[in-house]
């Protein structure tokens, strides 16, 4: 990191503060789900005692062993949550370093974080394609910075739970205003307006959202319990397939009509793609 920094631009406090919001909604998820856990944890043990009905020894113990992973597993997550402060910094960064690549898989899908020595890097959204090419290369980066303060008697009593966890964890998080020419964050919300990467990444959002919505309201369909229960796996495939073809043309289409919509309601209307757009362009 060097000492040649400068004050935040007022559009860049404001992209900075939307990282620094997402990050506080992520911590206040956590100390809710370990508040609701710790909470259920205490409650199953006299639900058990004071049921009317008959359990067995082997119910008894299931139940409480259940019980008590569930208060632990809230102890974690409410210790995770209060475990750091977030302090962005008033002015910006020139970070300069290796920019390296990890993936953290959750059932099953990919989650890629990116680090220069232990700061994580915050890309702009839909900046992958600028993204790949650096990946293990130097790089220098005009960022602005939030620093992570962790509570230090919470580290050490979560390290002897989770100590890879903690090892993985930032010790800031870096957030991407400039990268030679191919990003501009300033004159990007300059020309497009302070929202407009947030209202980018919420449109990708918004719209898997609404597909998983569409995938769960057909596959709760009875006749597609029927077809799954027949043992016709070759039928069952074909309707898969076809199902994820006719979803994905059916995308397509809304994206071109909504492009066209906008062009025949203002013939002003921006076609610039998103990578020219992150230049300022």
């Amino acid at each position: 990191m060097s000492d040649d920094n400068r004050e935040l631009t007022t559009l860049e406090k404001s992209y900075l503060r939307s990282f620094q919001l997402r990050l506080t909604l992520l911590k206040w998820i956590l100390l809710l789900f370990g508040a609701t856990s710790l909470v259920l944890g205490l409650v199953l043990p006299p639900a058990l005692i004071f049921a009317r009905q008959d359990v067995s020894d082997i119910q008894s113990f299931t139940v409480i062993a259940t019980s008590l992973f569930i208060f632990a597993t809230g102890l974690l997550f409410t210790g995770y949550g209060l475990r750091q402060s977030l302090r962005p910094k008033s002015k910006s960064t020139q970070l300069r370093g290796t920019l390296l690549e990890t993936r953290i898989y959750v059932r099953g899908s990919a989650y890629y974080r990116y680090f220069i020595n232990d700061i994580q890097i915050c890309w702009p959204p839909g900046a992958e394609d600028i993204i790949r090419p650096l990946i293990g290369t130097y790089v220098s980066l005009r960022v602005a910075m939030i620093e992570i303060e962790p509570h230090a008697r919470l580290n050490t009593i979560l390290s002897r739970f989770s100590r890879k966890t903690i090892k993985r964890q930032p010790s800031g998080y870096g957030i991407v205003l400039n990268h030679q020419t191919a990003i501009n964050i300033h004159k990007t919300l300059k020309k497009y307006g302070r929202h407009y990467l947030l209202l980018h990444q919420i449109k990708w959002v918004l719209g898997l959202g609404l597909w998983t919505a569409f995938t769960l309201f057909i596959a709760t369909r009875p006749y597609i319990f029927t077809t799954i229960s027949k043992p016709n796996i070759f039928l069952f495939l074909l309707m898969l397939i076809g199902y994820l073809i006719a979803s994905g043309t059916t995308l397509i289409i809304v994206i071109k009509s909504y492009q066209n919509l906008r062009k025949r309601l203002n013939p002003q209307y921006n076609e610039t793609p998103h990578e020219e757009r992150l230049k300022g362009n």
